[in-house]
């Protein structure tokens, strides 16, 4: 079950409350046996996500302790399932002492309604605070996305 919510999450970049879903239940339900309670799989999807974070945290200190300096990137998508809904990934990129590229998912929120300049601010800003950095430690930003996305930088 752990293999699969990791799968499923993060390697399939689905949001984690699709888990829960009813009808994405319903269907995995008669392929893997012991997803009959939302409590064990959510349990096992908290704790591949917090393993993942903590890492995701200490990569990043390592990082800042070392002087690297970090540039933000964004990727917006809406699921298939929910097209209202709509998601930003937020990329942090350096490069270590040794010349090698890095880059972590410093995190991923639903962007709700409007989605402009002000709501995407806000989105970088707690993803920055969630991994204890702040808007000096990044050198530069970027995005392929409308306006009110690529404005979010500033």
């Amino acid at each position: 079950m752990r293999d699969w919510a990791y799968n499923m999450v993060i390697c399939g970049l689905h949001p984690m409350r699709m888990i829960s879903d009813p009808y994405v239940r319903a269907c995995l339900a008669k392929h893997l046996p012991g997803l009959g309670h939302r409590t064990a799989l959510q349990k096992q999807v908290e704790d591949v996500m917090e393993e993942i974070d903590g890492d995701v945290v200490a990569e990043v200190a390592r990082a800042k302790a070392e002087g690297a300096a970090f540039t933000l990137s964004g990727d917006c998508w809406k699921p298939k399932m929910k097209r209202q809904t709509h998601y930003l990934a937020v990329y942090l990129d350096w490069t270590s002492k040794e010349w090698t590229h890095k880059t972590v998912c410093a995190g991923v929120m639903q962007a709700p309604a409007p989605r402009n300049a002000e709501c995407y601010h806000d989105i970088y800003r707690r993803v920055l605070d969630s991994v204890a950095l702040s808007p000096s430690d990044v050198l530069a930003g970027g995005s392929d996305h409308d306006g009110g996305h690529a404005q979010g930088f500033a």
